[in-house]
């Protein structure tokens, strides 16, 4: 009996990249949640100071520099912008989309929210939009893969159909 070496290794690379793919989700999706757990904890604290001026100038009558507080409020504004970005990536991660009704994150191929009943749009436009053709075997991928899923082959920077 003669082994085939090459299918062997062809199919050990082929395994081996499609683990390293998930193991690179799995810490990116980690790392996210993470994010998004201390983002909303100082946008906790930015509100607190927020609040404490706020009762400082009604209890004291203390007047409050208007610069101050258009800093603050800047600050709660990025805070949400990067949760919501964080949030946007981790349902790319999961292969969700969100209802832009609800919030309800669905399957990417849901016609209709599971939350709210409102028509999705349609999973084919939504995954032309944030993915691209692999030059190799031609599989559709996300526009941030550096792999391909299907073959393995390894992304270069705007090689991607």
């Amino acid at each position: 009996m003669t082994v085939d070496f090459e299918s062997v290794w062809s199919k050990a690379r082929e395994v081996a990249g499609v683990a390293g793919q998930k193991t690179n989700e799995l810490v990116e999706f980690s790392k996210l949640k993470v994010s998004i757990l201390q983002l909303t904890s100082e946008l906790g604290e930015l509100y607190k100071k927020l609040g404490s001026i706020y009762y400082q100038q009604k209890h004291n009558g203390k007047t409050t520099d208007e610069a101050e507080l258009l800093e603050l409020i800047t600050s709660i504004n990025e805070t949400h912008a990067a949760i919501a970005e964080n949030e946007t990536r981790l349902s790319e991660l999961r292969k969700a989309v969100k209802c832009p009704v609800c919030g309800t994150e669905n399957k990417q191929d849901a016609n209709f929210c599971m939350g709210c009943g409102a028509k999705m749009e349609n999973a084919e436009k939504s995954e032309s939009a944030n993915a691209e053709k692999c030059p190799i075997c031609g599989a559709v991928v996300p526009h941030h893969a550096k792999f391909c899923s299907a073959c393995g082959c390894k992304f270069e920077e705007g090689k991607k159909k």
